[in-house]
């Protein structure tokens, strides 16, 4: 996987997994992911140091890793997604109404 999906990808499982997480995992894997924060910028904030938060990002990593294998949600979810669009295809007009309000309960 390249350095993007990776990193979308990682943003998907931390969307799913994140109240796993404690705080400073969250604080520090948003920052880095999502708001692209550098390693030092965190560390200054955080008054930590810049290893400290590399070694926090990494154990978060393989964390959101090990829930996803065991639980599997965000296969699922993608599964999931293909079926209703799949399914979209084939409803009339009171089904798509009765579909929607079913993905809006998600």
């Amino acid at each position: 996987m390249d350095e993007i999906n990776e990193k979308v990808y990682l943003s998907n499982l931390f969307s799913f997994y994140q109240n796993l997480l404690t705080s400073k995992q969250v604080l520090y894997f948003d920052d880095y992911y999502n708001l692209d924060y550098s390693l030092q910028e965190i560390a200054d904030s955080e008054g930590v140091s810049k290893n400290a938060v590399w070694d926090n990002i990494n154990k978060t990593v393989i964390l959101l890793k090990e829930y996803e294998e065991k639980l599997h949600l965000f296969e699922l979810n993608n599964k999931r997604s293909v079926l209703y669009n799949e399914l979209k295809q084939h409803l009339d007009e009171k089904g798509l109404e009765i579909l929607n309000k079913l993905t809006e309960m998600e």
